[in-house]
């Protein structure tokens, strides 16, 4: 197998890294805290969280331990230091005054990295009181976009939150001196929001790279939010990010996950290692999470669901984000009324080195067919050969939107793949492996049957017997995925028993 170790991997424009292999990390927005559905574990939770990291995924190469939104909003208000900058909130995090210096710390002594969810703009207290900004005799009412002392919501969804002038030398100060702090905090990793999709702004992006770039640090830089994610923002988002969402967000239901297949069909084509940029599907809310707790679905996925979540974003790349409750048990609170840690089933999928080779070996995924009840994609790969393919299969015939409920979980569907439409020749043998059974199916040479239950992904590993001459790439991507799913001829599907 390949090794899975993330040193050394890495290509930089800048210091935006672009690495050759989708990041994976850890990220606490669907944790919550119990109460509330930002992502604000306090202090002691935070140690108990990376230590779980350490022991049960870092070895996997989940690297990431990135602190979510709500961190310096309370309400309305927003815990920010002399200069209008954004600092954790001392009602959340007193021991910290002010600085993620002592989590990151910690997060490093245990070989991970840190990462931080921030937005672009500037606090509206800060323009109401009239700060001062770092090293300039400009004032933060001054560089407000629209107007000496406007404010401008920088996003809908965050009105407490302001645009600033990007013209303004004033503005270009107040940018530079988040990266300055952000060196200060001995950041790894960015998730900048408010600024991408449906809240598009090139200008803040672009004077961001020019900071980010010129500073002492490497950062991981990822986009958000996803909505209304096109080609030609994904293009531009290649100029100044690792990578950018392209979903809508994403909790822990079905019907909101469903989407997510035609998202990738349209842009998967965009990235992947090769580019050294990635779509970015969303987390992985998988097992217990605490954020509105309430709402049961929040917290739970049947594991066929968790199968084909995790199938997707390896089939395309998507960086891996792991969003429950990752802590070991013993350190938890007895008394807690949520339930802690993470099952064996979860962890065994994140950790299955087979799906997580693929993951870093898949180059060129295209959706080559779909109907009613099956996802089919395909892919080649950068290390087996030109007359390898990895194979996607996903079951949706129970998986319309709000559609998923228990009894569909029976419907077993299997599906006969031909050789032919993969781009392979049938008088050849081929031996086909279920990367996430880790079980051999054996050689064949002309089809081979891939059992799917309901809800359910599977991934297979094509790669020639011996004797095999290499093809070269055979995959058609000149035509769109609706055609190619009316002209796929190579699928007959069985349903299997209801039980």
């Amino acid at each position: 197998m390949l090794s899975l170790s993330t040193s050394a991997l890495l290509m930089a424009i800048g210091v935006i890294l672009h690495p050759k292999q989708p990041p994976k990390g850890w990220n606490s927005y669907d944790f919550g805290n119990g109460t509330d559905v930002y992502g604000t574990p306090d202090y002691p939770t935070l140690i108990n969280l990376m230590n779980g990291m350490q022991e049960y995924i870092l070895p996997h190469g989940y690297n990431y331990f990135c602190v979510d939104g709500g961190w310096y909003q309370n309400g309305s208000v927003n815990d920010m230091d002399e200069f209008g900058r954004p600092v954790p909130m001392a009602s959340v995090y007193p021991s910290l005054k002010g600085s993620w210096k002592p989590v990151s710390d910690q997060v490093h002594q245990r070989g991970l990295k840190m990462g931080l969810w921030v937005t672009l703009g500037i606090p509206n207290e800060a323009i109401v009181r009239k700060v001062p900004i770092k090293g300039t005799s400009y004032t933060a009412d001054e560089i407000a976009f629209g107007g000496k002392g406007h404010i401008f919501p920088a996003c809908g969804w965050n009105p407490d939150v302001a645009r600033i002038n990007t013209s303004h030398p004033g503005g270009v100060a107040y940018y530079k001196s988040l990266v300055e702090l952000w060196e200060e905090w001995e950041l790894d990793y960015l998730t900048i929001d408010c600024v991408f999709g449906d809240n598009m702004a090139p200008e803040d992006l672009e004077l961001f790279q020019k900071e980010l770039n010129a500073s002492s640090r490497g950062f991981i830089v990822s986009l958000s939010p996803g909505d209304s994610c096109t080609a030609d923002k994904i293009e531009f988002a290649k100029t100044v990010s690792t990578m950018a969402r392209v979903t809508t967000d994403f909790y822990a239901n079905w019907h909101e996950f469903f989407p997510h297949f035609q998202y990738a069909a349209d842009l998967a084509y965009l990235a992947g290692s090769d580019k050294g940029f990635y779509i970015n599907m969303d987390k992985l809310p998988f097992g217990k999470m605490h954020g509105q707790a309430e709402l049961p679905l929040r917290w739970k996925f049947w594991p066929p669901c968790q199968m084909s979540i995790l199938t997707l974003h390896i089939t395309v790349q998507s960086p891996l984000m792991f969003g429950g409750d990752i802590r070991n048990p013993a350190t938890c609170d007895p008394n807690s009324k949520f339930a802690c840690g993470v099952s064996d089933y979860t962890l065994g999928l994140l950790n299955n080195d087979f799906l997580l080779e693929a993951h870093l070996d898949i180059r060129n995924p295209v959706q080559h067919f779909r109907d009613n009840f099956t996802i089919v994609w395909i892919a080649n790969s950068a290390s087996y050969g030109s007359s390898s393919r990895y194979v996607s299969v996903f079951n949706i015939m129970c998986g319309l939107p709000r559609v998923a409920d228990p009894p569909c979980l029976n419907g077993t569907i299997v599906s006969t793949l031909s050789f032919k439409t993969l781009g392979l020749p049938t008088a050849s043998f081929f031996d086909v492996m279920d990367l996430t059974e880790k079980t051999p199916l054996g050689s064949f040479n002309s089809t081979f049957d891939a059992t799917v239950e309901g809800l359910g992904a599977k991934i297979y590993r094509i790669t020639p017997s011996v004797g095999v001459m290499p093809l070269g790439d055979k995959v058609d991507r000149s035509r769109e995925p609706t055609q190619r799913w009316q002209e796929y001829e190579g699928v007959r599907q069985k349903w299997g028993p209801w039980k």
